[in-house]
């Protein structure tokens, strides 16, 4: 079945009548951030944010708070531990009470692999789990998943956003034949199979396409997208595509925020495919600007907006 672009992107987005409360259009929370990677998490939340999510939490190790936070005062960050020694049943008793209000949750932009935030990623995904929230799985939070796909093998409200390099790891774990060097390995049918392996959750294999499936729906994003490769793009996209997310999750909860809830598309199909949308919107715009000098960054102010969407 073929959709229209304008109609799952458009099917999503909240009014803004003036009568909602703070909070009512999304609360997201991003786990990740290390010393070394500070920007990934920050270009995560803000990206939600932009999106027109109302708050956006950081929940990353001690060592990365203070530089986060300076980063921007929009942002809560908030500290769950230190990687050397931290306690995650301490800092599980932060992270739950945070988690127990949203409406998405982001894993991995930069969060590293130290033994502490692989276990705080696992704990918090078993967790909301139990609340049916929402879960974007990138960068690290992948790498996990490499090795720990059992803890999200069946939740169709997860959806995994890896890049080629990320989706060749993901697909030689749950496919025993899989040949990255075979020119299918990364095709339309090869990412259903994954999503069908892992028990229907959501796969967005990030590429010159980017292609959302869960095994039962598949859509691909062929819209054009920039020449510039800088680090950073993947964050923003899971920050929209939890903007995105949070939003279907609202709309599925019974919010009267979208005019046209019958696409017949799974919410977190939808959610994947109307983020890369507005990834793709943001870096064509900032790519305009800038040219060959683009950073993450000169992309932010256009996250969220719709200017130059064509119905592909």
């Amino acid at each position: 079945m073929r959709h229209s672009t304008s109609r799952i992107v458009h099917g999503l987005i909240p009014s803004l009548n003036g009568a909602s409360h703070k909070g009512q259009n999304g609360r997201i929370a991003v786990l990740g951030g290390a010393l070394e990677y500070t920007g990934a998490p920050f270009f995560s939340a803000i990206s939600a944010l932009r999106m027109g999510c109302d708050l956006s939490y950081v929940l990353c190790s001690a060592e990365a708070a203070v530089p986060i936070k300076a980063y921007s005062p929009d942002l809560m960050v908030i500290p769950v531990g230190s990687v050397d020694g931290g306690s995650v049943s301490d800092g599980m008793a932060v992270v739950r009470p945070i988690i127990d209000r949203l409406h998405a949750l982001v894993i991995g932009p930069g969060m590293g692999r130290s033994q502490f935030m692989l276990d705080m990623a696992k704990e918090s995904i078993l967790y909301a789990k139990t609340l049916s929230i929402p879960i974007v799985i990138d960068a690290d939070g992948l790498w996990l998943i490499n090795s720990e796909f059992e803890i999200v093998r069946g939740y169709e409200n997860a959806i995994l956003t890896p890049n080629s390099v990320e989706f060749s790891r993901l697909a030689k774990a749950v496919l025993p034949k899989y040949d990255a060097e075979d020119k299918a390995s990364s095709s339309a049918q090869t990412v259903s199979e994954v999503a069908v392996k892992l028990g229907s959750v959501c796969i967005v294999r990030k590429g010159t396409e980017d292609c959302c499936s869960n095994g039962n729906e598949t859509i691909v994003n062929t819209m054009e997208g920039i020449p510039r490769r800088v680090g950073g793009q993947g964050d923003v996209l899971s920050g929209c595509i939890a903007a995105c997310a949070a939003w279907a999750s609202i709309r599925s909860a019974g919010s009267p925020h979208s005019e046209n809830p019958a696409l017949q598309l799974h919410p977190m199909i939808q959610a994947a495919y109307a983020g890369t949308v507005f990834s793709r919107l943001a870096f064509r715009k900032g790519f305009e600007a800038r040219g060959r000098s683009m950073l993450v960054s000169d992309a932010l102010p256009f996250v969220g907006t719709l200017d130059g969407l064509e119905d592909v």
